[in-house]
């Protein structure tokens, strides 16, 4: 793409992609490239590190940092199809210039038509003043259509790890074309995990390469298939349990083995609200706890996402189901959602009231989603050859490890995504059982528009108490 000699750097074939804010196309006629004026004209100054020369003169040097005000441009060259872009030596490109949309939309009939500057060749060089040299570019200025693949959406974006802050709201960001054995999904709604804030603040183990779009639990429409897939077509209503692209945005790429169809009696949300909460509340309770009818278990945290799912997985599983919240609200969804008992786990004493309550044979699983404040105490109150399963934990913990000892216990951390296909398979199959039978209904509590995203990152770690899964809506 460029190769750097010495302090300059010289672009060839380099794609500037000017917003349609900044370049507007103008009426045009037959004649129009033959004349002194091209079709477009710009809307506003264009950033001082990418200016271009006005004018049917011959190329010319322009000072380091020159910008160009709104206007029309003409051709720097007599047949009027190039613009004369240039580029200062040190000059900083932008990573990326694309397109947007007028005013942060799509354009409507009789609107402007966004244009793409496409370099056509890499001119001779000039000197600016004190004898530098510059980089000039012939651009040809094309108008986009369907057919170049740049149909654009809104899209969350993140060029760096860090706090809701980096979470950048882009209007302006290419629609991902589908390859072989994936799909392109019209996003109407995405679910927001608290893994999402894990991998943007660059705690997780697992970092994206940046920049990168969050979010994997989508649901929506079918928009195109990629080569090899079979199970899906065009207008599919479907679900997700990953993506490829990243499902903060009105488009998202997925491959077709992370994708299920989403029943008439589920609407978008709360298809959003299926993979990562009850994917993992079911990991956690058949595959990693192995529970078995008749068993009790606590779930610690059980007004969000996961702990409503395992709420009502463990309930059509036939266990005894008690759950905690924090709220009154919460616990009442709770006990909407397949639990027996609920405690406040904001009561100083609760765990008093959990061991009264399961008498001395104690609580065969604990489903915890914050072991950095609860696992000593579940530890106390599991039963003999009892299970704790970590779902969720943000910090350390101490713990005595002669509290798993005498009744010979175990503490098992779950993820999700360490399962393989066929588990995968496996979860879905009795999941989407559970969708036809009923018990299966994901609760939806916050809902917030794309734009409100960072603020859908602090709720959803700093909030008083769940109630409910967190979606983003695209529509």
């Amino acid at each position: 793409m460029f190769k750097k000699q010495s302090s300059s750097i010289r672009y060839f074939g380099y794609k500037w992609i000017l917003p349609s804010r900044i370049l507007e196309r103008r009426s045009c006629t037959s004649s129009a490239t033959s004349s002194s004026t091209l079709p477009f004209r710009l809307r506003s100054a264009l950033p001082r590190h990418c200016a271009f020369h006005r004018g049917n003169s011959a190329l010319r040097s322009m000072p380091r940092g020159t910008g160009v005000g709104p206007g029309t441009l003409a051709p720097a060259s007599p047949g009027g199809s190039h613009l004369a872009g240039v580029v200062p030596r040190k000059a900083k490109l932008p990573r990326r210039y694309q397109l947007a949309r007028v005013s942060g939309r799509r354009p409507g009939r009789g609107e402007a038509e966004p244009a793409r500057l496409t370099t056509a060749r890499p001119a001779p060089f000039c000197c600016g003043p004190g004898g530098e040299p510059s980089q000039n570019l012939f651009l040809t200025v094309q108008p986009i259509t369907m057919a170049t693949g740049q149909k654009l959406m809104r899209a969350i974006r993140v060029f760096e790890f860090g706090g809701p802050e980096v979470l950048k709201f882009q209007s302006d960001v290419a629609v991902p074309v589908p390859k072989d054995h994936q799909v392109l999904i019209k996003v109407h709604a995405c679910g927001v995990n608290p893994v999402d804030t894990y991998i943007r603040s660059g705690a997780y183990s697992r970092k994206p390469p940046l920049p990168y779009t969050p979010g994997s639990d989508v649901a929506g429409v079918i928009e195109a298939v990629g080569d090899h897939v079979s199970a899906f077509k065009k207008g599919d209503r479907v679900f997700s349990t990953g993506t490829i692209s990243g499902g903060y945005a009105e488009f998202a790429v997925a491959a077709d083995h992370t994708v299920y169809t989403l029943p008439e009696k589920l609407d978008f949300k709360q298809g959003a609200a299926i993979g990562v909460p009850y994917f993992t509340a079911y990991r956690a309770l058949l595959h990693s706890a192995r529970v078995k009818a008749g068993e009790s278990v606590l779930v610690h945290g059980a007004s969000g996402g996961v702990g409503l799912a395992a709420c009502q997985i463990a309930r059509a599983y036939g266990l005894k189901v008690l759950g905690t919240a924090g709220t009154q609200e919460g616990q009442n969804i709770v006990l909407q959602n397949g639990a027996h008992e609920v405690f406040n786990h904001r009561e100083v004493n609760y765990i008093d009231k959990i061991k009264k309550s399961v008498g001395e044979k104690g609580i065969d699983v604990i489903i915890e989603m914050l072991a950095n404040i609860n696992l000593s105490n579940d530890l106390n109150l599991l039963s003999y050859g009892g299970r704790v399963i970590v779902v969720g934990s943000r910090g350390p913990i101490e713990i005595n490890p002669r509290d798993t000892m005498v009744k010979e216990t175990s503490v098992i951390g779950v993820a999700l995504y360490s399962s393989t296909k066929e588990e995968f398979r496996q979860f879905a199959a009795a999941l989407q059982a559970g969708m036809e039978v009923g018990w299966l209904r994901p609760v939806i509590g916050p809902q917030y528009p794309l734009e409100k995203v960072a603020q859908a990152h602090e709720d959803i770690i700093h909030s008083s108490g769940a109630t409910g899964k967190m979606v983003l809506l695209t529509s």
